[in-house]
This record gives structure tokens, C-alpha cells and sequence, in this order.
């Protein structure tokens, strides 16, 4: 079971599961209102899972795939609207939805969606809401884009992106644990600082590149020097 320190290791499991059943299924040359109809009974069967199963410790966050997979088929089905159309009124309906919803869940709560605390808001009105942010999340990108510093720093921290997420979690409940209520943001950064610096030194050896970052040219050369021996 994925808890604790490798609690973290569950986006891997469930993307690589999300990914090979999505494949099977579009493989099978389903029609779109048949796969549309088979997300749906997924994102229902997530509720089930939220209701009456939510403590039942599943291998490898499994149970996850039932809500990850209808996300995963809105965006393929929908990436046109998401990433290609750039309409000022989708995005103002997108920034509307977005903001519309912070203000409920500051006052009220409620419409929070965590994946891996088998916990996905309110039905159908969480789903909506996460599929607003992407659209927001997108539009955001293309603006720092034109910015060449927050480029540069972006474009850093995203390939730094996988190492921080794997290491951030060990920081914090092994070293910055006892702070983090006290100076939640201040611990939030300082362990991103620490990741990405972990992440820098992690790049200054081939054996590391390869094995840890999974740098493919670095894993060639390896290779080369291994046979070559």
C-alpha cells in the first residue's frame, strides 16, 4: 500500500494504469457516446468509492483510475476547447466558474477534489470546476511564455517537476514536519527549494541522469561503456 513516504508513488501507479486502460479502450473502437457513457459509470463508480469505500486500502492507489480515467477522457475529448480554442468568452466563462468556485469553498467548502484521499467534491460541480482550472492553468502558461524570466524559471522547475514531487514528500514529514502548521507556506517553499536543489545536484552525475532522472541519452552511455568494458 502506498502511504507515508511513498504516499506520493501513487500518481505514478494510477497515471500508468489511466494510460493503458484509456489505450485498450480507444483501441477497441468504441464510439464516442459508448466511451462518454463508460466515463460517466467510471465517475459514478468514484462516488461509490468516495461513499462506502473510502478507507478500503486498494494496491497501488487503483481505485483512483475510476476518477482519473473520465478526466483523462475530458481532456482528449475536449482538447480542442482546452488547449486550441482561445475564445475570450470560453476563457471569461472558464475565470468566472474558477473563481466563483474559491469563493464557495473559502466561505463553505466542500468542492476540494483530492485524488489520492479518495475525495472528489461534489458531484459532477468538481468535475466542471477542475476541467475551468485547466482551461485558467493553460491561458496562465501562454502568458508567462511571453515573459523570458518567468520562462526560464518555469521551464526549470517543470523539468525539475517529477524530482520535486517524489522528494518533497520525505522533506516534510522527515525534517520540516514540526513546522508546517506553524509556517505552512514558508515550509511549502523552502522544501520546493530543496527538491529542485537535490534535483541539480542529481544532474551533475551520468549514473544519477540515468538511473534517478531517467535521462534516456544518459542510459545509452551507460549502456555503451558497460559493453564496451
Amino acid at each position: 500500500m502506498l502511504r507515508g513516504d511513498v504516499g506520493v508513488f501513487w500518481f505514478v501507479t494510477c497515471l500508468f494504469i489511466t494510460q493503458q486502460l484509456y489505450n485498450v479502450i480507444l483501441n477497441s473502437e468504441l464510439r464516442k457516446h459508448l466511451l462518454v457513457l463508460l466515463a460517466v459509470s467510471f465517475y459514478l463508480l468514484s462516488f461509490v468509492n468516495q461513499v462506502y469505500l473510502k478507507f478500503i486500502p486498494f494496491p497501488l492507489g487503483a481505485n483512483i483510475v475510476l476518477a482519473a480515467l473520465p478526466l483523462y477522457c475530458a481532456g482528449h475529448l475536449l482538447r480542442k476547447f482546452l488547449i486550441g480554442h482561445n475564445g475570450s468568452l470560453l476563457l471569461l466563462l472558464a475565470v468566472a466558474v474558477v473563481c466563483g468556485a474559491v469563493v464557495v469553498q473559502l466561505s463553505w467548502g466542500g468542492l476540494e477534489l483530492s485524488m489520492k484521499g479518495s475525495n472528489y467534491g461534489v458531484l459532477g460541480v468538481s468535475f466542471v470546476v477542475a476541467l475551468c482550472w485547466t482551461k485558467v492553468i493553460l491561458a496562465l502558461s501562454r502568458l508567462i511564455s511571453f515573459s523570458a524570466p518567468l520562462r526560464t524559471g518555469m521551464v526549470a522547475l517543470g523539468q525539475a517537476s517529477l524530482t520535486i514531487m517524489f522528494v518533497h514528500q520525505v522533506l516534510h514529514f522527515r525534517v520540516f514536519d514540526p513546522l508546517s502548521g506553524a509556517y505552512p507556506f514558508l515550509v511549502s517553499v523552502i522544501i520546493c527549494l530543496l527538491s529542485y536543489l537535490i534535483h541539480r545536484i542529481l544532474l551533475l552525475n551520468t549514473v544519477t541522469k540515468a538511473l534517478l532522472l531517467g535521462r534516456r541519452q544518459d542510459f545509452d552511455l551507460l549502456w555503451r561503456k558497460g559493453t564496451s568494458v
